[in-house]
């Protein structure tokens, strides 16, 4: 089932959020930077989000939650549908 912007968009705020109370904040709010900002389009936005999760999980690494990780899977394969050769 294909998420919408919005969705992904609320997808990607609980990941933050539960990145956040397993001790990754500082990783969390880098990643809300990068992903927080005006773009010109849903494609746009689809793909930044990609390219920072990718980061994230790059170099978190080890540390981030299983939970966490689906979460951002999730939102990647909804990146992915937009971006194929992302990742």
């Amino acid at each position: 089932m294909a998420l919408s912007h919005a969705d992904v968009a609320k997808l990607l705020h609980q990941a933050m959020q539960d990145a956040r109370a397993a001790g990754l904040a500082a990783a969390a709010d880098e990643l809300e930077a990068r992903t927080s900002v005006a773009f010109t389009s849903s494609s746009e936005f689809l793909g930044e989000v990609g390219l920072a999760i990718q980061r994230f999980l790059a170099r978190e690494r080890g540390k981030v939650p299983a939970a966490v990780q689906q979460q951002l899977k999730d939102c990647l394969a909804e990146v992915r549908r937009v971006w194929p050769r992302l990742g």
